[in-house]
């Protein structure tokens, strides 16, 4: 693992914005799942269902991982090469959940999966987008988000972009599956509960 990542955390950590915007919200370090890898350092959480992205110092890599506790075998998979790519990731999303959820969606589905999900998170002045990505997602009582919270996580994108010299990732959902698919989960150790699943 390099300083830089222990910069860019230090720096993300001090960031004067609510990172929760953008489903980042603050690691606890107490808060590891059977599936978390052994001498994972908490990046930062979702906020539900156990979702967490973590680093692993002793690998002597700066790749982050996605830890998905509800999810399914093996629950642990790589998103980013280094923690400022991770946040190239979220930038690109609109929010870090979206990182996980692609891990798994059909690639027929990633664009207008990607398109809906930014429309959702950082807002659109088109009300049928809206409609389609409510559609999209299956989401009943298809309503105008809260004033001010669109325009809030625009700023907290901004802040992050601004901050660590971000730039949108072109294909996201592709580079995503690559990193996935690059990475031999079976370097990793994992508690007892885990090897016993």
């Amino acid at each position: 693992m390099s300083t830089q990542q222990d910069t860019v955390l230090q720096k993300l950590r001090q960031l004067p914005v609510d990172l929760s915007l953008v489903e980042l919200y603050p690691a606890e370090e107490d808060k590891a799942y059977f599936c978390t890898p052994l001498g994972a350092r908490i990046l930062g959480r979702i906020g539900v269902d156990g979702v967490h992205f973590c680093d692993v110092p002793s690998l002597g890599l700066d790749l982050v991982f996605a830890v998905t506790p509800m999810g399914e075998a093996p629950f642990v998979y790589p998103v980013a090469s280094d923690l400022h790519e991770f946040l190239a990731e979220v930038y690109t999303c609109g929010s870090a959940g979206s990182i996980e959820q692609l891990i798994g969606i059909a690639p027929e589905r990633a664009a207008d999966f990607l398109r809906f999900n930014r429309a959702l998170c950082i807002g659109s002045d088109d009300a049928d987008e809206l409609q389609q990505a409510y559609d999209f997602f299956g989401m009943d009582g298809f309503s105008l988000p809260e004033p001010g919270k669109n325009t809030a996580v625009c700023h907290v994108l901004n802040v992050m972009a601004d901050t660590f010299a971000l730039e949108p990732i072109e294909d996201v959902y592709a580079h995503i599956q690559a990193v996935c698919s690059s990475f031999d989960i079976k370097k990793l150790s994992f508690s007892d509960e885990y090897d016993n699943l």
